[in-house]
């Protein structure tokens, strides 16, 4: 995990009501027995582990998971790749019955193939939840320093996870007026996300989060998935 990405995780977990609004999202869907992928510095774990009655959290960087099992001594943190399934089998027959997978399926190369992973892990009619970032066209700098793959449209998403074998509960845009500043991060080049302009729209999301539970949106800065294995 380079010091760009934690730099970046660590303006983003100041984005309180951003990151409450994602947790209000993925709550009604969690099980017993959560897997948590790429848990970064652990920005969600704190929230997962208090409603599940087993949680495992994975990420790929041995830094990651230095500061993972430093902050959270009581989760069962593993180095593990997400696209392997090779570092994934060690799960299998673990009972897990939820996977949260948050903001890093755009980091892996097969995309498919890690969700076919996911599938093979959980238990009969476990879930997968998904938030990814979307629109293709907003792809600028600072996806590249993040190192994306990609973004993703709402279809495409939805057909990748069906292709792997879950039927989808639940699968919409999010975070809509976020997709003007994104625009303007590209269009003027930035490599980095601003703590001010992070906390300037947080200050906003509630009033986001309360129009788009009436309406949803027909585009967003992020897409929000959740698959049942079938």
């Amino acid at each position: 995990m380079s010091n760009y990405t934690i730099e970046d995780l660590s303006v983003m977990s100041e984005a309180r009501n951003y990151t409450a609004w994602i947790l209000e999202k993925v709550r009604p869907y969690l099980g017993n027995c959560i897997l948590e992928v790429g848990a970064g510095i652990g920005t969600f774990t704190g929230y997962l582990k208090e409603r599940a009655s087993k949680i495992y959290a994975i990420d790929i960087e041995p830094i990651g998971c230095t500061i993972l099992k430093h902050t959270h001594p009581d989760v069962d943190v593993r180095m593990a790749d997400a696209g392997s399934l090779k570092d994934m089998r060690q799960f299998m027959g673990f009972g897990i019955d939820t996977i949260v997978c948050l903001n890093v399926l755009e980091h892996i190369i097969d995309d498919i193939g890690t969700l076919e992973i996911f599938s093979k892990i959980l238990t009969p009619f476990g879930r997968v939840i998904i938030l990814v970032p979307a629109l293709p066209k907003l792809y600028g700098p600072i996806d590249k320093m993040l190192m994306h793959k990609r973004r993703y449209t709402l279809d495409e998403l939805i057909e990748k996870m069906r292709y792997a074998g879950f039927e989808i509960e639940e699968s919409h845009y999010m975070n809509s007026p976020a997709v003007f500043g994104w625009y303007l991060n590209k269009l003027f080049k930035k490599t980095k996300q601003s703590l001010t302009q992070v906390k300037i729209y947080d200050f906003l999301v509630p009033l986001v989060r309360e129009i788009e539970d009436i309406i949803k949106p027909k585009i967003g800065l992020s897409v929000f998935a959740v698959g049942t294995k079938r």
